[in-house]
C-alpha cells in the first residue's frame, strides 16, 4: 500500500529515523534484487543522517559514492551501509558484515 503514493503515505523522510539513532551503531543492509526495494534510497538515506553522528565528533558514513554490491568500503565504525544481491533472507557473509561492524567499535 505503500508504493501507491509513499510521499503521501509516509509523512518522513528516513534520514530523519537514522539520524535520531546518533551516536548508536547503525549498519543498513540493502538487498537490491526486488524492485520495489530502494537501495539507492537506502544509501542516500544513510549519506543524509550522517551529518548527525558527525555533529557529535563522532565519524560518519565513509566514502562519498554508493557502494557495489558486496563492496563494505561504506562500512563505518558508527554508521554503515552495504548491498547484496540475493533474496532476502540471512546468510554466511550478513553474519560477516554484522560481526565485523561490532568489532570495529572504538
Amino acid at each position: 500500500k505503500y508504493a501507491r503514493n509513499p510521499a503521501r503515505l509516509l509523512p518522513f523522510d528516513q534520514h530523519l529515523l537514522l539520524a535520531s539513532y546518533a551516536p548508536r551503531r547503525v549498519l543498513v543492509q540493502g538487498f537490491n534484487s526486488f524492485p520495489w526495494m530502494d537501495t539507492v534510497g537506502e544509501y542516500l538515506s544513510c549519506r543524509a543522517a550522517s551529518p548527525a553522528w558527525e555533529f557529535l565528533g563522532l565519524p560518519g558514513l565513509p566514502g562519498k559514492s554508493m557502494p557495489d554490491v558486496f563492496d563494505t568500503s561504506a562500512i563505518g565504525p558508527y554508521l554503515g551501509y552495504v548491498q547484496r544481491a540475493e533474496s532476502q533472507g540471512i546468510s554466511a557473509y550478513d553474519w560477516n558484515w554484522a560481526l565485523d561492524f561490532a568489532d570495529r567499535r572504538p
